[in-house]
C-alpha cells in the first residue's frame, strides 16, 4: 500500500476568477497493490499522480472565468477521470513488466466542493461530526469493484474476460478476473475488476483503470446550520474486510474534532489494531491483508 495527503495541495496558474480554486484546496489517494511487483505501482500512482491532476486541473482553472459554475465541477471531474487513464498509460510505458496492478481511491476538496473516485476495491467516504451530541453519520461511500458484480461481470465478460468464482464459499478464495489462452489454460487471477497496472493481463480482460464514478458534494450545504463538520477517510480492503465504516468514522471523528479525545494518530491506530485482531480471530492468526487508511478534515 502507499497512501498520501497533500494539504494545501497546489495547482500553478493565473488567479482563475473563480473561488473553487482560491480556497482551500488538499489531496488525499491511496493506492492497495496487488500480485508481484503491485508495491510499485501503487508508489509510482501516488508519485505521480497528484502532479497530472494538478495539470489538468490547471487547464481547468485558466478556462474558469469563462466556464460556468457547473460546467468547471463537470470539466473538474472530467479531469479526475482523464487523470486515472493518464497514470495507467504511462506507468505501461515506465514500469517494465511484468509488474502487479494497484486499487487508486481519492478525494480531491476545492474550495466548498469535494470529490471522490475509486478504481478497485480500496473505499473512499465522506461523513459528519456533529458538534452538540457527537453522532458521525456517513454521508457518501465509494463502491468496491468486484468482479461478481452484475455490471461489472458483464462488462468483463463482453470484453473478453471471464470471472471464476470459487468453488467452495467457506475456502477464503474470492472472485477473480481470469482469461483463457489457447490451450485451455487459466492466466490472470485478478481479484478486482479495476485497477490500475496489471497491464500483461489487462488487454482483452475488461481490466480497466476508469474510475466506476466520479462524484462530488457541496460541503457548504452540509455545514450551513453550524452544527456540522465534514471529514474523508481512504482506507483499503485489508481494513474494509475487516471492520465495518460505521466502526471506522467515530473513531476518527474523536480524532479530528473532539478537544478531549485521542490525537487522530492514535485513532488510526487504534482502527488498524482493531483490524489486526479481527484478522487474527478470522484466519488464526494465519493470514493478515496490508491495511492502510488515512483520513482528513475538510474545512471551508
Amino acid at each position: 500500500d502507499r497512501a498520501v495527503i497533500l494539504s494545501p495541495f497546489s495547482i500553478e496558474g493565473s488567479s482563475s476568477g473563480s473561488s473553487l480554486f482560491d480556497r482551500n484546496k488538499r489531496l488525499l489517494l491511496l493506492g492497495d497493490g496487488h500480485n508481484h511487483f503491485g508495491e510499485v505501482v501503487s508508489a509510482f500512482l501516488c508519485d505521480e499522480l497528484p502532479t497530472i491532476l494538478a495539470d489538468k486541473l490547471n487547464n481547468v482553472q485558466g478556462r474558469a472565468s469563462k466556464l460556468t459554475e457547473e460546467e468547471i465541477l463537470g470539466e473538474t471531474m472530467e479531469a479526475i477521470a482523464d487523470a486515472f487513464e493518464d497514470i495507467d498509460t504511462k506507468g505501461r510505458l515506465t514500469l517494465a513488466p511484468p509488474s502487479g496492478g494497484s486499487t487508486a481511491t481519492l478525494v480531491l476538496q476545492l474550495g466548498k466542493y469535494a470529490f471522490v473516485a475509486n478504481c478497485g476495491d480500496s473505499t473512499s467516504f465522506f461523513a459528519t461530526y456533529n458538534k452538540n451530541n457527537g453522532a458521525t453519520e456517513i454521508i457518501y461511500t465509494t463502491r468496491e469493484d468486484k468482479p461478481e458484480l452484475e455490471d461489472e461481470r458483464h462488462r468483463i465478460e463482453e470484453a473478453g474476460g471471464s470471472v471464476m468464482m470459487p468453488e467452495d464459499e467457506t475456502s477464503g478464495e474470492v472472485p477473480r478476473v481470469v482469461g483463457v489462452d489457447e490451450n485451455g489454460d487459466f492466466f490472470g487471477g485478478i481479484a478486482t475488476s479495476r485497477s490500475i497496472g496489471d497491464w500483461e493481463f489487462s488487454d482483452g480482460l475488461g481490466i480497466t483503470p476508469q474510475p466506476n464514478a466520479v462524484d462530488g458534494v457541496d460541503l457548504s450545504d452540509i455545514v450551513a446550520s453550524g452544527e456540522l463538520e465534514v471529514f474523508a477517510v481512504c482506507c483499503c480492503d485489508g481494513v474494509t474486510d475487516a471492520l465495518d465504516l460505521g466502526d471506522i468514522a467515530p473513531i476518527i471523528a474523536k480524532g479530528l474534532f473532539d478537544a478531549k479525545g485521542p490525537h487522530l494518530m492514535t485513532s488510526l491506530e487504534h482502527i488498524l489494531n482493531k483490524a489486526r485482531h479481527r484478522w487474527d480471530e478470522d484466519t488464526g492468526a494465519t493470514y493478515r491483508d496490508d491495511m492502510t487508511i488515512i483520513a482528513s478534515a475538510l474545512t471551508l
